[in-house]
C-alpha cells in the first residue's frame, strides 16, 4: 500500500472503531447493519491484499499479526452481545462459554483463538433467530466468519510472485472502492441522528474528516503575488492567527512561484498578515471549514 492507502485504511479503522461504541444508537437506523458490515469487509480485504502485496522474505509474521487485530474486535463485540443475551435470559452455560475479555483474546496464542472465535461463532448461528436486536444478524456473522477465516489462512501464507502482487494491487483498489462506498452509505444513515445524537454526530465526523477529503488533510491554499505584474512572489512571510485562539500563530513563507500551503488547520476564522521586503503589508481575513479547502489569492503593493 502508498501512503495516501495507508492514511484511508487507517480511517477506515478509526470509523469503525467509533461506530463499535454506539451500536446502541445505530443498530436501530435503516440498513446500518448492512452498510456497517460493508465497511468491516472491506477492512479485512485491505488488510489482507495489502499483506499479500507487500509480502517477502521475512514471512507471514507480520500479516498473522494484521489479521489477529482484524480478527478480536469483532470477536469481542460478539461475545458481549451474547454474553448480554445469555444473561438476560438466564442461559448460564452460554454466559460461561462467552464471559471472555479482549485482553484475554489478545494474549492467546494462534489456536486457542482461532478454536474460541469458532465457539462464539457457532453459538452465535444457534441462537440467531433471537440475536437480531442484540445486534448481530446473518450479515455480522458473514463478516465475523470471514475475520476467522482470513486470521486462519495467515498462518500459511506463501510468498506471491510478480503476476499475483499485481493481482493483489488491483484487488485492493476494488476493496478501497466498497470501502468508500460502504461510508458514503454510513454517512447518509448516520444524517438521521444530526440532531437527536449531536455528540455522536460530532464525533463520528471528526473520525470521518479526513476520508471525506478523499484522503488529502490539506485545509488552506493560497496565492502571493506582485499587484502589477501578476507573478508569484516567493518569500513573502505569511502570519495566520485565529481569532480568538490563543495558541501560536502559523507562520508559513510563501514557495517559489509564491503558493503557500497549509495541512491540518483547526476550523475558524484567521486574521493573515502579508509581509514581504519592498512591498506593503497587507492583511486580509480567511475562513477554514472543516473538512474543505479554503483558497485565497493576496496581490501585493510595491512599497
Amino acid at each position: 500500500m502508498n501512503t495516501k492507502q495507508k492514511t484511508k485504511l487507517s480511517m477506515y479503522i478509526s470509523v469503525r472503531d467509533y461506530l463499535l461504541k454506539y451500536l446502541t444508537i445505530l443498530n436501530v437506523l435503516p440498513k446500518f447493519q448492512l452498510f456497517f458490515t460493508a465497511l468491516q469487509n472491506a477492512i479485512i480485504q485491505i488488510q489482507d491484499s495489502g499483506e499479500q502485496q507487500g509480502v517477502d522474505k521475512s514471512g507471514n509474521t507480520e500479516g498473522l499479526k494484521i489479521a489477529k487485530k482484524a480478527l478480536i474486535p469483532i470477536m469481542a463485540d460478539n461475545a458481549r452481545k451474547l454474553f448480554a443475551f445469555a444473561k438476560l435470559t438466564k442461559n448460564y452455560v452460554l454466559m460461561r462459554e462467552v464471559s471472555i475479555s479482549e485482553s484475554d483474546m489478545k494474549h492467546m496464542d494462534h489456536t486457542e483463538l482461532r478454536n474460541t472465535a469458532q465457539v462464539i461463532y457457532g453459538r452465535a448461528q444457534t441462537n440467531l433467530a433471537d440475536l437480531t436486536t442484540y445486534g448481530i444478524t446473518e450479515a455480522t456473522q458473514t463478516a465475523y466468519q470471514m475475520a476467522i477465516t482470513n486470521f486462519n489462512d495467515s498462518k500459511s501464507k506463501p510468498r506471491l510472485g510478480t503476476t499475483e502482487t499485481s493481482l493483489a494491487t488491483q484487488q485492493l483498489l476494488e476493496h478501497f472502492k466498497n470501502g468508500d462506498d460502504a461510508l458514503n452509505d454510513l454517512d447518509t444513515v448516520i444524517e438521521i441522528v444530526r440532531l437527536s445524537q449531536p455528540n455522536f454526530y460530532i464525533g463520528y465526523n471528526s473520525v470521518r474528516k479526513l476520508m471525506k477529503s478523499g484522503g488529502v488533510s490539506l485545509s488552506i491554499k493560497g496565492m502571493v503575488t506582485d499587484m502589477i505584474s501578476g507573478k508569484g512572489l516567493k518569500g513573502a512571510k505569511l502570519t495566520f492567527t485565529m481569532e480568538g485562539a490563543e495558541k501560536t500563530s502559523i507562520l508559513k513563507k510563501s514557495a517559489q512561484k509564491g503558493g503557500i500551503a497549509i495541512r491540518n488547520a483547526t476550523q475558524g476564522t484567521y486574521s493573515v498578515i502579508v509581509e514581504l521586503p519592498g512591498y506593503k503589508t497587507k492583511t486580509i481575513t480567511i475562513s477554514v471549514v472543516s473538512g474543505q479547502l479554503s483558497k485565497f489569492k493576496v496581490a501585493l503593493e510595491k512599497a
